[in-house]
């Protein structure tokens, strides 16, 4: 069964990220995990950093034979202080560096996509002390598909 261009789009994204090596090119640390859809809470003791790459509600525009998409994307993050680390804030705003530095990289997801847009973020630290650190950052991917079928790109 072929993918979705929008599938597409989100699995190129998610192979972006899984790409990202500790050291490499000047990056933080390695994501131990890269998943389509929101982290699971129960992994974050044993995960040293997540992302979870999270759809939200599609803007579509029918302009036949082509159908533009709209799609905002979260790109959440879960990341555990360790020994050595930098301070928790800073810690997570390198994170946010790296994840928009890396999804930006290649904007047309491998010609998946039409453009890839930065649209904020936010982190979520509760104190300084804190050695979980979360944190999302928002995009909106912009593609387009044949109207009547949403597998064959344009």
């Amino acid at each position: 069964m072929a993918d979705t261009v929008r599938l597409a789009c989100l699995k190129a994204l998610q192979a972006q990220l899984q790409a990202v090596q500790e050291g490499e090119d000047d990056y933080l640390l390695r994501f131990t995990q890269v998943v389509l859809g929101p982290i699971d809470a129960g992994e974050g003791g044993r995960r040293r950093a997540m992302v979870g790459i999270v759809p939200g509600r599609e803007v579509t525009d029918v302009q036949f034979p082509l159908t533009y998409c709209v799609l905002p994307l979260a790109v959440e993050f879960r990341a555990t202080w360790g020994i050595g680390d930098p301070p928790s804030q800073e810690l997570a705003e390198a994170i946010l560096g790296d994840i928009r530095r890396k999804v930006l990289e290649d904007a047309g997801l491998g010609g998946h996509a039409i453009d890839l847009k930065d649209a904020g973020s936010e982190i979520t630290l509760n104190s300084f002390a804190d050695k979980a650190i979360y944190g999302v950052a928002h995009f909106e991917l912009l593609y387009r598909h044949a109207t009547q079928d949403p597998r064959q790109p344009i």
